[in-house]
């Protein structure tokens, strides 16, 4: 019986070793932090989305070049930065550490930015500062028009400014995802998403559930001198736009040769990052598709070590960091998923698992 006991005490003390016994965790492979992309980590557990570049360039003629010119960008030569870090970088650290609840305040409620110049470009907020909170804190916001508007900010004397785009670019419904592009003249165009055409409002049914029902849509204007161009919608004939599914975060690669237009949809089920070619005419201020959009590479985001752009997850925010490699057709293509957010093992001892609920990958 005693020896009994004792093997039955050395069987639960190997089983309570083992059940102690903590797992690696690794990450998804690409991830920015797994790849060492930054001395500091970029991807947290708060969730990372709409990866950013600041430039260097202080002229919007200058920027034309910014997918070929070597001095385009900032000391941190090639660092992208998620939307988390906007607010602080912008405004500075000083302001930021004086105001935490308001850099708090802006950054949960951004959802993308995009740079013209070093101090001038755009932003989505959701649920913008009003004229008295504006006021109150001392932020430089003015005007809005709907529920998420697109802002151009630039410095005005010594004040960086955000100013809501005019209500025929901003709709009463949900404006976002602003993508810039510019002519050697300095007009510009943008690209961004819009649930205007048919808005998500809330539809109640018999059982007491509450449904959101709609899709928004890429629509581009051009700003030709000071004056904007009514919004036109992308064709949905050339299948960039669905009657039934949601298009988001555009994005133009390779502006001044052969434009390619990367944007999310959720046509197949979950957000998946497409490419078109596209023609950009500043002279007709029309856009125009060549052929049909292309999905990226996809497959499961459990195929651990292997790695695609697109998985069963969600994938979006698709952006190519500039300037791109002499002599090369190679870039980089950066963008959000929430791929792996919850953990699963891959072998006895390690498990695989992002840091957030959106990380960004490249």
């Amino acid at each position: 019986m005693k020896k009994i006991n004792i093997i039955l005490i050395v069987i639960a003390g190997l089983l309570l070793v083992d059940c102690s016994h903590k797992p690696t965790y690794i990450l998804p492979i690409r991830n920015l932090d797994e790849l060492g992309y930054s001395s500091d980590s970029i991807n947290t557990s708060q969730g990372e989305i709409s990866p950013y570049i600041r430039i260097n360039t202080e002229s919007c003629s200058d920027a034309y070049f910014k997918e070929s010119a070597n001095g385009y960008m900032v000391s941190e030569s090639g660092v992208v930065k998620p939307s988390s870090q906007f607010f602080k970088e912008l405004l500075g650290e000083d302001f930021a550490s004086r105001n935490k609840s308001v850099i708090d305040y802006l950054t949960a409620h951004l959802e993308s930015a995009t740079f013209l110049t070093k101090n001038s470009g755009f932003v989505a907020l959701s649920h913008p500062p009003d004229e008295s909170y504006a006021n109150v804190m001392r932020l430089p916001f003015i005007g809005s028009v709907g529920g998420t508007d697109i802002f151009y900010f630039s410095m005005e004397g010594e004040r960086l400014v955000f100013r809501a785009l005019p209500e025929k670019i901003n709709s009463i419904f949900w404006d976002s995802h602003p993508w810039v592009g510019q002519d050697e003249n300095c007009n510009l165009v943008l690209i961004w998403s819009s649930d205007r055409d048919n808005p998500y409002s809330a539809t109640r049914l018999s059982d007491a559930q509450v449904i959101k029902q709609g899709n928004s849509d890429l629509f581009y204007a051009f700003k030709i001198g000071n004056y904007w161009t009514n919004p036109a919608k992308l064709s949905t004939l050339d299948s960039i736009n669905t009657d039934k599914y949601n298009e988001i975060s555009p994005f133009v690669a390779c502006v001044n040769i052969a434009p390619k237009l990367l944007f999310s949809s959720n046509r197949n089920g979950d957000y998946d990052i497409y490419e078109a070619d596209i023609k950009i005419d500043f002279e007709t201020r029309r856009i125009e598709a060549n052929g049909k959009p292309r999905l990226l590479p996809k497959g499961s985001q459990y195929s651990y070590p292997n790695s695609y752009i697109n998985t069963e997850a969600d994938e979006m925010f698709p952006l190519v960091a500039f300037p791109y490699k002499a002599n090369s057709n190679d870039k980089e293509l950066f963008f959000s998923s929430n791929r792996n957010a919850i953990e699963r093992q891959i072998n006895k001892d390690s498990s695989l698992v992002s840091k957030g609920s959106f990380d960004l990958y490249m």
